[in-house]
């Protein structure tokens, strides 16, 4: 499946600016019982018909500038999340001429904790409407206004991390993870659909590669087309939400395109969005599983701007059964979802312009040590690279064998190791699940079995012996290096027979082992002091010949070209031979 690339991490700030010939309304905020300049919040320029023609974000001395788009009559709004809008009154502003205004805000909370939920709600379209749902979209609609404005400026800088991951239908093991860092200055975390688009063809559109996943930006969420085609109710959340409340939303009757539903969570003392979480209605392929959806969290800043700081948009991956026919003769095709791919961002750190830090996100971190048990006493291993199995993370150990690794990582995951010493045994590491999350600290420890544990496990029939060798390896296509699962690999060798001092003749010996799935084999049992001849077919494929001979740790390897002769040593009497084969000419 496919979706719709978002554009990556983020939204920012506070410039704006001012062409010569504007109008302009510059200002302070100030508290009507003190006079004392109010903080950080926002400003809206209101026409006489109480369109919104401006928005701006005053400082922390309360000031602000904003512009208006041409001569007529205005006036002010301040738009503090948290508590009860106040309007200045009109005033008229001239063609390129700038007036000086004083907004008096009162501060009067807005206390979503004593609204009443109950349990038969009407659901209703534009939701400033209801009573209840007007309280709660009032505060929803602040922020959602506020990231929308925020996205459209350029004042931080912000290092996001985007990723692509895929994950088994159960959504408990992540299989694979790509990443990608981006630092600069960006408009906003990801683009939705035009609205109108949106309201035409729905949330998932099918194109001829695959399919388009859809997520609501601010300006969708706000758009009338998204408000006339949904309608609202309040919840309360219980469980793992407590002290949120919730404005669901759900589509009207008569919508047959994909559409969403879902909740905007805000918190109900300080009034503040923390989330959007919607599912796809009317999915494709008849799938009806409402894990298939998205997330997106809002965070405030500390200039008191509103970003996007993390979004995700989970898709199903389809396997397509191939087309059959039903009782009547019809032909049909059948789809069975077989896993996610999750595809979102998540900002790691903003700096300003000075390089000053104001915000750095929690990091997954996973630590730990390897211990070396192919020894006869085991101890820590150093540079050994532990591997995150599906992701670009790792980390090497160091000289008491820990490692530590912190990355933006977010589920189960499969952690394995390498070092030569194993590669030269042609020994597998162990692997370990580890549940991974921002912000808190996985330790495992990680342990390469004994070989003679392995080897029990490998050759239980013929046990190693100071007289036996063990050779094992991976069979390889010579092209394209890909393993070659099912190939045959024989180990051939000639015992002179004597009687009463005479050679009587010469008895052939042989064995074979058969290369697994990834390719591998084992060859157990093979004799010390001895000519030994090894090889590997598979179909019309074979690989040269390698003859070895062992010699107490030792084993010279020479191939029947002429192209390698080598000695090696391997304290374990277990060597490694990978074998390349070639078509048959």
């Amino acid at each position: 499946m496919r979706r719709l690339i978002p554009l990556l991490a983020v939204f920012a700030g506070l410039i704006v600016t001012q062409p010569l010939s504007a109008q302009r309304v510059n200002g302070v905020v100030a508290d009507s019982a003190t006079g004392a300049p109010v903080g950080t919040g926002f400003i809206v320029l209101l026409d006489e018909g109480g369109n919104e023609v401006a928005r701006g974000l005053s400082s922390q001395s309360g000031r602000f500038t904003l512009e208006a788009p041409r001569a007529g009559r205005y006036r002010l709004r301040s738009e503090r999340i948290g508590y009860t809008p106040t309007f200045s009154p009109f005033f008229t502003l001239g063609r390129q001429e700038t007036v000086e205004r004083t907004l008096s805000v009162t501060a009067l909370p807005v206390r979503l904790e004593t609204i009443e939920v109950e349990a038969e709600q009407q659901c209703r379209t534009r939701p400033q409407e209801g009573i209840s749902t007007a309280a709660v979209w009032e505060e929803a609609r602040k922020a959602l206004a506020a990231a929308s404005w925020t996205a459209a400026q350029q004042t931080y800088r912000y290092t996001s991390n985007s990723y692509e991951r895929d994950l088994d239908e159960g959504r408990r093991d992540v299989l694979n993870e790509q990443s990608q860092t981006i630092t600069g200055y960006a408009k906003a975390p990801f683009r939705s659909r035009d609205p109108e688009l949106l309201y035409d063809e729905g949330y998932i559109v099918r194109s001829g590669d695959g399919t388009l996943y859809y997520a609501p930006d601010a300006n969708v969420m706000l758009h009338d087309s998204f408000l006339d085609t949904h309608c609202f109710v309040v919840e309360r959340a219980t469980g793992s939400r407590p002290g949120m409340i919730g404005l669901a939303f759900e589509p009207t009757r008569g919508r047959h395109v994909p559409d969403i539903q879902g909740v905007l969570w805000i918190e109900e003392r300080s009034s503040e969005l923390q989330s959007l979480e919607f599912t796809y209605t009317n999915q494709p392929y008849d799938l009806r599983d409402n894990r298939i959806g998205g997330t997106v969290e809002f965070m405030q800043v500390p200039s008191g701007a509103w970003i996007v700081h993390r979004w995700q948009i989970r898709m199903p991956t389809v396997n397509v059964i191939p087309a059959t026919r039903d009782a009547f003769g019809a032909r049909y095709r059948q789809f069975r979802m077989q896993g996610f791919r999750d595809s979102g961002s998540e900002i790691m750190q903003i700096t300003t312009v000075n390089g000053a830090t104001v915000y750095a996100a929690e990091l997954a971190t996973l630590a730990g040590v390897v211990i070396d048990s192919t020894l006869v006493v085991p101890r820590p291993l150093a540079s050994a690279l532990v591997r995150v199995a599906g992701t670009e993370y790792a980390s090497n150990t160091d000289g008491s064998g820990r490692f530590q690794l912190a990355a933006p990582l977010s589920g189960q995951y499969t952690v394995t190791f390498s070092h030569l010493r194993m590669d030269s045994l042609g020994l597998i590491a162990p692997e370990r699940r580890v549940t991974l999350a921002p912000g808190r600290r996985e330790t495992v420890m990680l342990v390469a079995p004994p070989v003679a544990d392995i080897l029990a496990a490998r050759c239980p029939d013929t046990p190693v012996a100071s007289n036996r060798r063990v050779l094992l390896g991976v069979v390889q296509d010579a092209e394209t290096r890909a393993p070659v699962s099912g190939a045959q690999v024989f180990a051939s060798w000639q015992r002179i027979a004597e009687s009463a001092g005479v050679v009587t003749g010469a008895v052939e010996f042989e064995t074979n082992a058969v290369a697994n799935s990834a390719g591998i084999y084992t060859l157990c049992g093979l004799p010390v002091n001895w000519v030994v001849n090894v090889h590997a077919e598979h179909q019309n494929m074979t690989s040269g010949r390698a003859k070895l001979i062992f010699e107490g740790n030792n084993v010279a390897i020479s191939w029947d070209d002429g192209s390698l002769a080598r000695d090696y040593y391997a304290p374990f009497w277990v060597w490694k031979l990978d074998l390349l084969v070639r078509r048959e000419k």
